[in-house]
């Protein structure tokens, strides 16, 4: 539990602060210009697995990466709600700035939050403690913060009606669901795949907007600004698909390399345990030799063998058959969220 713990401090913070601020832009900007700003957590990611994990930089997965942003831009420009027809001249210029600088600071830490959670090579079956233990982090952590802000009269609380409480308490646990299939769907998807599939949620909203709760009039700017942010995905994600597959590749040659300097192929078993144990899997498989204890993981043992945002850690005992299937599955997990 202390290793889950350790793991957990750093993510728990990154997840306060980007909830704080994400609450603190809403109250100063509008949502147009938070939705805005928070789709470029794509590439803040990307950036960080290129200085972090020395992934190599993709052009094609730029360009789509730049496609999808686009296309969300298109749907909320031109929205009628967006800052683009509706001026709020209440609102001076400085609270619009500082407001955008907080949904910069959400961007970036939940762009942080993914990177550190592809950095410790968490699981599907550990992403449950994990999430845990940044649950009641965040529960401890909100009052003594709020506390603190109230007395140093950096923002004043009041605690709310019982029924305020308990709605807030309701939208508290509607948003926790979807961060947390969120961080199971990472453990599955390519980390970017999965960010750029959850960015998707804000022309559908807009789209829930127009033809479900019909509040606004519906107008094919949306259609077409939803197709090109969809499209900017799908492209994206071929093109990870792509590389990591060509990845692989390599990591087959240079097993295959090193397979030879040992002495040779030898059997199919051992062939087998080698390249499973090169994946990180822990399928029971029949082996010439003990299977290597798990290293334990720290920044200082991360630094040596720092995973590929591209790759997806393999799950534990799961046979072939359920881990193909594993990718769907995952991102019908990040759409229902």
């Amino acid at each position: 539990w202390r290793e889950h713990l350790r793991m957990a401090l750093p993510m728990g913070l990154l997840y306060f602060l980007s909830c704080y601020f994400a609450f603190v832009s809403l109250s100063l900007t509008s949502i147009s210009s938070f939705n805005i700003i928070w789709s470029t957590v794509v590439f803040f990611s990307y950036i960080g697995t290129i200085l972090v994990f020395r992934d190599p930089f993709s052009p094609p997965t730029f360009i789509f990466l730049l496609v999808s942003f686009s296309g969300i831009c298109v749907t909320i420009l031109t929205h009628p709600a967006s800052p683009a027809h509706h001026g709020q001249p209440e609102h001076r210029m400085h609270h619009h700035l500082l407001g955008g600088l907080a949904a910069l600071m959400t961007t970036i830490c939940s762009a942080a939050y993914a990177i550190y959670l592809r950095y410790f090579k968490i699981t599907s079956s550990e992403i449950f403690v994990i999430a845990g233990w940044i649950g009641l982090l965040t529960t401890v952590a909100c009052p003594l913060v709020l506390l603190l802000a109230s007395v140093a009269r950096l923002e004043p609380f009041a605690a709310p009606p019982p029924y305020v409480l308990l709605l807030l308490l309701v939208n508290g646990a509607c948003a926790w669901l979807p961060d947390f299939m969120l961080m199971y769907s990472m453990t599955k998807l390519p980390m970017l795949v999965a960010q750029l599939v959850v960015t998707l949620v804000v022309p559908l909203a807009i789209l829930t907007d127009t033809l479900v709760l019909r509040r606004h009039n519906f107008s094919v700017w949306y259609l077409i600004g939803a197709a090109i942010a969809f499209a900017g995905v799908l492209g994206a994600t071929n093109d990870i698909a792509k590389i990591e597959k060509k990845i692989g590749q390599e990591r087959d040659r240079a097993h295959n390399q090193q397979h030879q300097q040992r002495g040779g192929l030898g059997d199919e078993a051992d062939l087998e345990f080698d390249y499973h144990e090169l994946e990180g899997d822990d399928d029971d498989k029949p082996t010439n030799r003990p299977a290597p204890a798990r290293p334990e993981r720290s920044l200082s043992a991360a630094s040596t063998r720092l995973p590929s945002f591209y790759s997806v850690p393999s799950t534990p005992s799961m046979s072939p058959t359920a881990r193909e299937s594993e990718p769907a599955i995952a991102t019908l997990t990040v759409v229902a969220g």
